[in-house]
């Protein structure tokens, strides 16, 4: 599988792997509710957070940097 536990990690990756899902969705709950995220599936995170910073807090992209890095 791929590795889902990494900014670079694409969005599909990260919303098709429950532990990850639930990581995003707990540090980002508005992004993860956004409906645009479905048109950045293919994109990683560090791609839309130089598209849209407002969304992508450093502080955020930290955390869930840490969370998901926990997920073996």
């Amino acid at each position: 599988p791929e590795d889902v536990a990494s900014l670079e990690a694409e969005f599909d990756q990260i919303l098709d792997n429950a532990e990850a899902k639930a990581v995003f969705v707990k540090v980002m709950p508005d992004v993860a509710a956004a409906p645009q995220l479905e048109q950045a599936r293919e994109m990683t995170i560090e791609d839309v957070k130089g598209m849209a910073p407002e969304y992508f807090p450093e502080d955020k992209v930290k955390e869930l940097d840490v969370e998901l890095a926990k997920i073996k």
